[in-house]
């Protein structure tokens, strides 16, 4: 149970926003194994995944003893939360004492603050025991909340911004559906090489390593088993258990890749051909690069962009050890030299997004989204999807992509830009790709729009252009 003190330390210094990366630097503050990060790393994502519920009970609580709320800013708030966690996961509530107790996080001497904490983990109790009167996935004791907005806002702890986002396109019970998807745990994805001799090399490996440890699962397309063939990405592998992929051969030779199948599905629907010339604007670390590049089959020339310099470095590190000979990586401003206007037979602009399709793997980005920053990044999206067009060739293919769900960002930039662009016109997705399935609900003309309730895979848009002149 050390993880709980160190949990709780960890939560008074810092606040949830920038987890990942926030309890990074306190694991190596801390000289944490990655055991031990890894048991904080569980509890603190439940936390952010429960964090609005948890006001919500304590707030509840001291009400009932007659407390005031200004007691929730105090720097016991997290170690009612861990509390409410440890009950809500079977503990009794004089365990819990003895665990706070023993880790120095309740004073031993202190008999009044012992009964007082007692008497409200006795009243947080009550509360997770409340049975649901229907069949709803509701936590215990929220069906005393009349307004379904607020409800499901506090059941799956998401900001009104996400629903203000949301409502002008979706209904009650379908933004329901998205928040319970979003407070799942996302699969482990990984890609495979297009080469189907690697692919069965790969799967080989996969499947002695599964008779060696039932940590890896056994490929099928069976749903029943805990490996899977991707729904709609052919390079797709998707886990349902952790899995070590860093200690398998085929990752280490470049062979398999870790990528969402919404992502790698991206460069199938712009099927870049061998020969062709590609820009890949807003590159980042190049994960789409790498598969555009295997669908090329490595002939041709991939041009990769991006502002942040800082990614050059893991750009050129990925590449390299993928084999991918024909990408070249440039900052903006040595790109803008280049002079390679209307050159490109298909650009992607994977554009800086709100990130809101991700929430699954960073439960914290929900608490991070305003409306007025989210409009701020939508006008961001407009200028660079101006700007990077001009460089698609006459009769070229253009793909504006981000991994938002928020409307705001995706059709909106997507209509506006039609708008402005007379020189294109929309580009409908080809019938036969695997997302035209009727089941999926993907496709609506020229956008794809991949959502987790649907699809299993993060939120992803994209809208597909061709140049006319």
């Amino acid at each position: 149970m050390k993880y709980v003190k160190l949990a709780i330390q960890y939560l008074e210094q810092n606040q949830l926003e920038q987890l990942e990366l926030r309890l990074g630097r306190f694991g190596k503050q801390m000289r944490l194994g990655s055991s031990g990060l890894r048991d904080i790393k569980e509890l603190l994502y439940h936390i952010t995944r429960n964090n609005l519920y948890y006001e919500w009970i304590i707030t509840q609580s001291l009400e009932q003893l007659g407390v005031k709320e200004g007691v929730l800013k105090t720097e016991k708030t997290w170690i009612y939360k861990v509390a409410i966690y440890l009950l809500g996961n079977g503990e009794k509530i004089s365990d819990t004492i003895y665990w706070f107790k023993s880790l120095e996080l309740l004073p031993s001497h202190d008999i009044k603050m012992q009964k007082n904490f007692s008497l409200l983990l006795s009243v947080f109790d009550k509360l997770l025991s409340v049975q649901s009167e229907s069949n709803q996935p509701i936590q215990p004791g929220l069906e005393q909340i009349k307004s379904y907005r607020q409800r499901i806002s506090i059941n799956y702890s998401m900001p009104d911004v996400m629903y203000e986002s949301l409502n002008p396109k979706y209904s009650d019970r379908e933004i329901e559906s998205i928040y319970r998807a979003f407070n799942q745990k996302a699969k482990v994805v990984v890609r495979l090489p297009k080469n189907k001799e690697k692919q069965l090399q790969v799967e080989k490996e996969l499947i002695r390593k599964r008779s060696k440890s039932t940590s890896l699962p056994v490929i099928s397309e069976d749903t029943s088993t805990s490996f899977k063939k991707g729904k709609i990405s052919s390079l797709a592998r998707c886990f349902d258990t952790n899995v070590d992929i860093y200690s398998l051969k085929s990752f280490r030779d470049g062979w398999l890749d870790i990528q969402d199948e919404a992502s790698q599905i991206v460069c199938m629907i712009l099927d870049p051909q061998p020969g062709e010339l590609v820009l890949d604007a807003c590159t980042g670390s190049g994960g789409k690069t790498l598969v555009m590049a295997d669908l090329m089959d490595n002939k041709g020339q991939i041009v990769a962009v991006d502002k942040r310099t800082k990614t050059k470095n893991e750009f050129l590190r990925r590449c390299n050890k993928q084999g991918v000979e024909i990408a070249t990586y440039y900052d903006l401003k040595q790109f803008k030299k280049l002079e390679m206007v209307a050159k490109f037979d298909r650009v992607l602009v994977d554009a800086p997004c709100s990130l809101s399709g991700t929430i699954r793997r960073r439960p914290d980005l929900r608490y991070t989204f305003s409306l007025s920053e989210i409009k701020k990044i939508a006008d961001e999206q407009k200028t660079i999807l101006q700007e990077y067009s001009q460089y698609v060739k006459p009769g070229g293919l253009l793909a504006y992509v981000t991994c938002s769900i928020f409307p705001v960002e995706n059709e909106e930039v997507a209509c506006s830009f039609l708008e402005q662009q007379k020189m294109f016109q929309p580009e409908l997705i080809k019938q036969e790709h695997p997302l035209w399935i009727e089941s999926l609900q993907a496709i609506t003309g020229h956008q794809v729009q991949l959502m987790p309730h649907i699809h299993g895979t993060d939120g992803l848009f994209l809208a597909l252009f061709t140049r006319n002149i």
